[in-house]
């Protein structure tokens, strides 16, 4: 039962999980199937889908196969943040070739994108680096304000995108600010 006033016992504990994100590590899905939990926004001939083979993966058994073709590919999830907190993205990303990725983060109360240091009008993603190995990139992000969301929460769409080549992305996480 939920404690609300009073003395708890020595041996109690409190458990909070701040991971917004469902199957953050793409674990739950068929091979070549699109993630489980995750939307995929594909343009062109670009492909967002589980793979189990090895080297494109980190931990687990399984990770998400980013491929633009002659588009580009987004995997991503709608969460609820608070007008104004900031939190960060965190992703294992790995280059499979000549790929270009960057984290996609849409305010749709206000329809603005975060480019990494404001929110902008037009799509935007935040350039990271990918190389042949897997690597943490993380990004912070300033939700815009009460005043300008005109709310006291709101829905932000954060993803992977692919827009060149073929990339890797394993454990995507959203840290919230505390």
């Amino acid at each position: 039962s939920p404690f609300i006033f009073g003395s708890i016992a020595s041996d109690s504990y409190v458990q909070v999980d701040l991971q917004q994100f469902a199957n953050p590590g793409f674990e739950t899905g068929n091979a070549g199937d699109e993630p489980t939990s995750w939307l995929v926004a594909k343009a062109g001939t670009a492909t967002g889908v589980i793979t189990t083979t090895a080297g494109e993966f980190e931990t687990g058994s399984k990770g998400c196969r980013l491929t633009a073709g002659t588009g580009s590919a987004t995997v991503y999830q709608t969460i609820t943040m608070a007008a104004g907190e900031s939190f960060s993205i965190s992703a294992r990303v790995k280059d499979l070739g000549a790929g270009v990725a960057g984290f996609h983060v849409r305010n749709l109360r206000t329809g603005n994108y975060w480019n990494g240091s404001a929110w902008v009008a037009g799509s935007s993603n935040i350039a990271i680096t990918v190389t042949g190995a897997f690597a943490t990139q993380q990004k912070t992000v300033a939700l815009e304000s009460f005043e300008v969301c005109g709310a006291d929460t709101v829905q932000v769409v954060v993803g992977i995108t692919c827009s060149a080549g073929v990339v890797a992305a394993d454990t995507m996480l959203e840290i919230a600010g505390l």
